[in-house]
């Protein structure tokens, strides 16, 4: 038996017990024990998942302040065990063992008979984005993708944001912006996948119309202070390129300096991307040269301004730009810089799923408990307790207190009154 199925049985097991054992146990201390127990098992099933955050508010949260809570309620009111026994309603007991005994039964059979273990999910439609880096087609397109029109007035050096669509194979083809789909030069065919996200790169190919190339990107999660990088080899004068470390100068002092340099990216052909690699956070310098080992003085372009950050992805578009004519062009370094997914069970994951996907599912939850605490509140009412009606009358004295006030002082409101001495006894005779 595998070890994860070992602690999660007998996690899973404890924490039934757990349950069970706070709604039997009479004493309200020992069964909140009971619920804090619980909740550490659950905070260690999330550790598990590699949910790490969702561990840490189980126990800090619930296991913790929450349960601290109800204990100091529980000693100050002096409700550690109940003295009396009474139920309004009798049938809630037995109702509620039936029903959660039907519940159990059903969802065993829901999985002994689903064949859920041998399922797998579907996979999300794919995410895709445009890179225009073709200069001598047009400085603004629309792209086409089966003659519907996707991505619109795409400027020159320009991504785009990611769009959703469906798995499928897709006819590119690129007009002028304002056109339709019928005036649109054909640019090749992309297949798109599930799961996966890309990047459609335009750009050059020695003819007049551009190519479209399909780079898929990796957006998972990052453990650590890293980022992911990938070039895209759109420059049209050489069959492949190196990416390298220059070293500090920038610069190559001799062949032999620039065989030694450490090669990021080795040979990288013209319209293909490199491997995804993985580089400390901070500025990237690196060097565009030939991938011939008599030409690696030859550096085509340089990084200088590239920062690549923690938890992103990096897509650089090594491309040329004209200026003033063809004969006079620009090396040109595309940057798009992407943040990864975030990690998951952490807070940015939960906030993203509750708050898009399930906002719906919450918010019916958030009413179920509200209507949960409201028939509560309802069950527990006792009727048996009457509270004491109030006193209409004033409660009658003996004496007014005039009659009091005047025996003290000799007086009274109409003036001097005269008060009665006490018989003296006789003197005693001799």
């Amino acid at each position: 038996m595998d070890i994860e199925v070992l602690l999660f049985l007998v996690v899973g097991g404890i924490s039934v017990f757990a349950a069970v054992m706070m709604l039997l146990d009479t004493n309200a201390v020992q069964s909140a024990l009971f619920l804090v127990l619980n909740f550490a098992c659950v905070a260690f099933l999330y550790l598990m998942l590699d949910a790490s955050f969702l561990a840490m508010v189980q126990i800090a949260v619930y296991a913790g302040a929450i349960m601290v809570l109800f204990l100091f309620v529980i000693m100050l009111l002096g409700a550690e065990k109940a003295t009396t026994e009474f139920r309004q309603f009798k049938w809630v007991a037995p109702l509620a063992l039936t029903l959660a005994m039907s519940f159990l039964i059903a969802v065993y059979a829901a999985i002994n008979q689903g064949d859920i273990g041998d399922r797998q999910l579907p996979p999300e439609d794919p995410m895709v984005r445009v890179a225009y880096a073709a200069p001598d087609f047009l400085p603004q397109v629309d792209v086409f993708l089966n003659g519907e029109m996707v991505f619109e007035s795409v400027d020159f050096r320009e991504y785009t944001d990611y769009t959703e669509l469906e798995a499928g194979e897709y006819q590119v083809s690129f007009g002028r912006p304002g056109g339709d789909a019928t005036t649109a030069i054909p640019a090749g065919s992309v297949t798109l996948s599930g799961d996966e996200v890309s990047t459609m790169v335009v750009y050059n190919a020695g003819s007049s119309a551009p190519v479209i190339a399909n780079v898929i990107e990796d957006l998972s999660h990052i453990v650590g202070d890293e980022g992911r990088v990938t070039v895209f080899n759109a420059y049209p004068d050489l069959d492949a390129v190196n990416v390298v470390d220059p070293g500090s100068d920038l610069l190559f002092e001799s062949l032999e300096q620039a065989q030694a340099a450490d090669v990021y990216f080795e040979a990288i052909p013209f319209g293909e991307a490199s491997e995804i690699g993985l580089f400390d956070a901070g500025q990237f310098r690196a060097a565009i040269v030939p991938a011939v080992e008599d030409d690696l003085n030859d550096i085509i372009a340089r990084f200088r301004d590239v920062e690549i950050e923690a938890e992103t992805s990096t897509l650089i578009v090594l491309g040329i730009e004209n200026i003033g004519g063809e004969e006079t062009t620009a090396v040109t370094t595309d940057v798009a810089v992407t943040d990864t997914t975030p990690e998951f069970g952490g807070p940015e994951a939960i906030g993203q799923a509750l708050f898009t996907r399930y906002v719906l599912a919450f918010e019916m939850v958030a009413m179920l408990l509200l209507a949960a605490m409201v028939g509560a509140i309802v069950i527990t009412q006792r009727a048996d307790i009457k509270p004491k009606p109030g006193r209409l009358l004033r409660r009658k004295v003996s004496r007014p207190l005039t009659s009091v006030i005047a025996t003290q002082t000799g007086y009274d409101e109409n003036g001097p009154r005269d008060i009665e001495q006490p018989e003296q006894p006789e003197p005693a005779g001799d």
